[in-house]
């Protein structure tokens, strides 16, 4: 499979040869800081790839050598990433304005790795706590790497449905359990909101690669509530932060009824308990439905992950 995750290890495998290179400068005594000049990156994955890489930065530019580097990365797969993972490097050098392929030696180069896997294994043994913020965050560093969705979300409504959602984000992803989360938010709606407002809720997790439908159990999981209105009290009294502030000319209240308008959801902490479930990354998609089948009001698609296990700590805000 080839996937673009491979720019790790050729940046490990730059890292090294030119650590190399300049210890044997500094060993002939020569003062001058060598650097590597620009730093930029491209996908190059076709369409259907199932692991792609998203974002990738590294700091400083132009990276100093000898010195320290600072890289951060983000990226999916749609597929677990198991034993035998091969990786294909070609590593090269510019030399009098001409590109010249520097060659495997000791496996540092331009080098085809039958199985990445074995070398994490070097580098990380097996039972030794992750590198941070791996560990923190409950995010593996040894095959298998479990197919990870993340967080997205998409309208699922009519185009005349009185409410929509604008905009929503969580922060970290994937999300910590226990921990604390950031969840912006922004909605409209064009009718005042009033009592009975009935919810319906569809929660499902991925066990296995197929989806299986969580049911209501003590109103926890896929449920429907006649009256969403008394769920939002309880909500705005034990998260008082997440009461929204109106944008438009009309007065809020934390409840029912809510008058037509824009709203937005503050950027506060969110404690999220530990739910305990059985593996470290375990992957969810929920749909919310307001109104009933005779008058749908909204919908929101939501797909998100839970990092199970994570130090408190580590994610106070």
């Amino acid at each position: 499979m080839k996937s673009c995750v491979s720019v790790f290890i050729a940046l490990f495998a730059a890292n090294s040869f030119l650590l190399e290179g300049s210890s044997h400068l500094l060993s002939r005594e020569i003062s001058k800081l060598t650097k590597v000049w620009g730093f930029s990156w491209q996908d190059c994955d076709k369409p259907d790839d199932p692991a792609r890489l998203k974002t990738l930065n590294i700091s400083p530019d132009p990276i100093p050598i000898p010195g320290q580097l600072t890289a951060d990365a983000s990226g999916s797969t749609s597929v677990e990433l198991a034993s035998p993972l091969s990786v294909n490097v070609t590593l090269e050098k510019e030399v009098a304005g001409i590109w010249v392929k520097i060659p495997c030696l000791d496996e540092i180069g331009s080098c085809h790795y039958p199985n990445v896997c074995d070398l994490l294994d070097q580098l990380i043994p097996p039972g030794e706590d992750c590198p941070e913020p791996l560990h923190t965050y409950g995010l593996p560093c040894h095959c298998p790497f479990k197919a990870f969705k993340g967080f997205s979300w998409e309208s699922c409504g009519k185009p005349d449905d009185p409410i929509h959602v604008k905009t929503l984000h969580v922060y970290p992803n994937p999300i910590p359990s226990p921990g604390y989360v950031l969840a912006p938010a922004s909605a409209t709606t064009v009718i005042d909101l009033l009592s009975p407002l009935p919810v319906n809720l569809t929660l499902e997790k991925e066990v296995a690669g197929a989806w299986i439908k969580i049911p209501c159990v003590d109103d926890r999981g896929s449920c429907y509530y006649p009256d969403a209105c008394d769920r939002l009290v309880q909500v705005f009294m034990t998260f008082t932060g997440l009461c929204p502030d109106s944008l438009g000319p009309s007065s809020l209240s934390c409840g029912c009824p809510l008058k037509a308008g824009d709203y937005v959801w503050p950027t506060s902490g969110i404690y999220i308990p530990n739910f305990s479930l059985p593996d470290k990354l375990t992957n969810f998609r929920l749909q919310i439905i307001l109104g009933n089948s005779e008058k749908e009001l909204g919908c929101l698609k939501v797909n998100f992950s839970l990092a199970s296990g994570l130090l408190n700590q580590h994610n106070e805000m």
